[in-house]
């Protein structure tokens, strides 16, 4: 806009101070190549003893339709937005792009806004001194707001060289949008505010409303369960010998120990086979019911080279067997002998082995389980858990708060059921929004006792963590947090807020469960109860066959006597002895 009567045209800088920002510029400033910008405010004016580069550098308006076919480089002026400027054309170094980013909120005053107080990501303390408690609107904070955020906030503000004013947000927006985080984020957007500053997530509903600045951190959300218990039952110690092979394993070696004894069967009857004198039909009947009867005797004998790494399926020297025996005989020593080195070399680990019992290792097993997953409203996470799980079954509640489902999870049903409405098998929690920081997650002070709670698995889904931030400001505010980040300011201050660990880092670890017994490599007698328990089994059940094999033999036995007795009758009348003379 040309100025009337002042030959020049009024310009609002990027980057300068708000009282020096407006500018009148003259007619000729960008038409040929020169240094236009030397002495001009607000900026370049003299003196100075160290003026910016870009002051004396030479430079140009240039037509972009024909630069952007050629090799030299241009930029759209933020001054005026239909033209572009470039020092190349001039052969000089563009420097005012970086100036405009490093510079651009130099002397400026930012207006922030903490929606809510939240302990150690941006709080504050009252007029006596005492940190206000969580979701105490902002504006009562008495003195400078502390915590993770404002602290680096504080330190860009200082590098970059401009000044926080703290405001609160209007009451339009936190109405409109349903509470004062997202009315805080609205406001910036709209342009009532620059920035938000506590610890928010980046989500696609919200960047609908304002644009954000570079993510400070991915926070990561995990599952949480009951923390799992040791099975001391008899029943899993019996089960361990079983253990080293899943059921798929055992029912193959099965299927091939049953497979090996009738191959062997058939081999068995390419041999001469006693046909009891019988001849034709009678004789081939009486040798296949022998091969028959055999089958049963070559599967014992297949098994019990498994158990016994050798029995007398047969013997290798025996002259008399044919190749395909030997053959058999070969393949089946191989196959006992990798299935032995397998099975022994997980049975030591699999008998001192700990059962835990772990009702959902990982949320695809919660999703397939149908397990109850309960939840806050929280929107945010809400939102990633339909987009990422659409088929897991959330119990929501809108009056209970994260700590209190973390807490409820470690307790019996009716306590869960008092609390969130539900029974609750597992919940969700963040690492750095959470279970890190949470004075409730980690006893501080005291005051919150230990949850018996676990989390599990690999994170859920990943939220970064951003700020709200007005579009003039963010490149040149970007530009500081990074710098900030990568000198280490972020990870010293989350180490700075981070609470004793008084309940532990929260992670499930099952190695944590074994005995001592068990890290010593010294197994107990409770360690062979299962093999102990199967011997016995297969002892009695020994016995008992022994003792029903001997009734049956007596009366066969007794029956065959009878059968003789009968068949051969004694007389009735013994004749009379002979005498001998004397």
């Amino acid at each position: 806009m040309w100025s009337d009567g002042l030959n020049c045209s009024l310009v609002t800088w990027p980057g300068a101070e708000p009282s020096k920002a407006i500018q009148c510029i003259p007619e000729a400033y960008g038409y040929g190549c020169g240094a236009h910008d030397s002495q001009l405010e607000p900026f370049c004016a003299l003196p100075q003893s160290d003026p910016p580069a870009f002051c004396q550098q030479s430079w140009c308006w240039v037509n972009a339709t024909e630069c952007r076919s050629s090799a030299v480089t241009m930029a759209r002026s933020q001054m005026f937005p239909d033209l572009h400027f470039s020092y190349a054309t001039c052969a000089s170094t563009d420097t005012w792009s970086a100036f405009r980013i490093e510079r651009g909120l130099q002397g400026r005053v930012v207006r922030a806004a903490i929606p809510a107080t939240w302990y150690p990501y941006a709080f504050g303390h009252d007029a006596d001194g005492n940190v206000l408690p969580d979701w105490t609107p902002g504006p009562e904070i008495v003195g400078e707001p502390m915590g993770i955020f404002p602290e680096f906030m504080n330190a860009v503000a200082e590098r970059a060289g401009f000044t926080f004013e703290y405001m609160t947000p209007t009451y339009g927006s936190r109405v409109a949008q349903g509470g004062s985080w997202e009315g805080c984020i609205s406001d910036v957007g709209k342009g009532n505010l620059d920035i938000c500053i506590q610890a928010m997530y980046v989500t696609p509903k919200r960047e609908k409303l304002s644009l954000f600045t570079m993510p400070l951190d991915h926070d990561t959300a995990h599952m949480v369960i009951p923390t799992p218990k040791v099975d001391n039952s008899l029943g899993s110690e019996i089960l361990k010998p079983f253990q080293p092979f899943d059921i798929q394993l055992w029912a193959a070696i099965l299927a091939v120990t049953v497979l090996t004894g009738v191959v062997l069967t058939m081999l068995t009857g390419n041999k001469p086979v006693p046909s009891d004198g019988k001849s034709g039909a009678a004789g081939r009947s009486a040798r296949a019911l022998a091969c028959m009867k055999s089958l049963p005797n070559n599967i014992y004998l297949s098994v019990f080279e498994i158990f016994a790494n050798g029995g007398p399926m047969g013997d290798a020297s025996d002259t008399s067997l044919s190749l395909p025996h030997r053959l058999t005989m070969l393949t089946w020593g191989f196959f006992i002998l990798i299935t032995l080195s397998a099975y022994t070399a997980n049975l030591a680990a699999m008998l001192s082995r700990v059962n835990v019992k772990v009702p959902f290792r990982n949320v695809q097993e919660c999703v397939d389980k149908r397990c109850a997953f309960c939840t806050t409203d929280h929107a945010s996470t809400l939102e990633q858990l339909n987009i990422f799980y659409p088929t897991l079954s959330l119990r929501e509640n809108e009056t209970v708060g994260e700590d209190d489902l973390w807490h409820a999870l470690s307790t019996n049903t009716s306590y869960q059921q008092q609390v969130t409405g539900h029974t609750c098998d597992a919940t969700w929690s963040y690492r750095f929004a959470g279970h890190r920081f949470g004075k409730m997650y980690n006893n501080v002070g005291g005051n919150f006792p230990c949850a018996d709670v676990r989390v599990i698995d690999a994170p859920l889904f990943s939220l970064p963590l951003g700020l709200p931030v007005n579009t003039e400001m963010a490149a040149a505010m970007n530009h500081h947090i990074l710098h900030l980040v990568n000198e280490g300011l972020w990870q010293e201050l989350q180490r700075k807020y981070e609470p004793a660990q008084l309940c532990g880092d929260h992670r499930f670890d099952e190695s944590s469960f074994s005995s001592d017994a068990a890290s010593d490599g010294v197994m107990s007698v409770r360690t062979f109860a299962g093999p102990f328990l199967i011997l016995a089994a297969c002892l009695l059940m020994a016995v008992v066959a022994s003792i029903c094999n001997g009734s049956a033999f007596r009366k066969r036995t007794n029956v065959d006597v009878k059968t003789t007795l009968d068949a051969n009758e004694v007389p009735q009348t013994l004749p009379q002895s002979t005498v001998i003379p004397a």
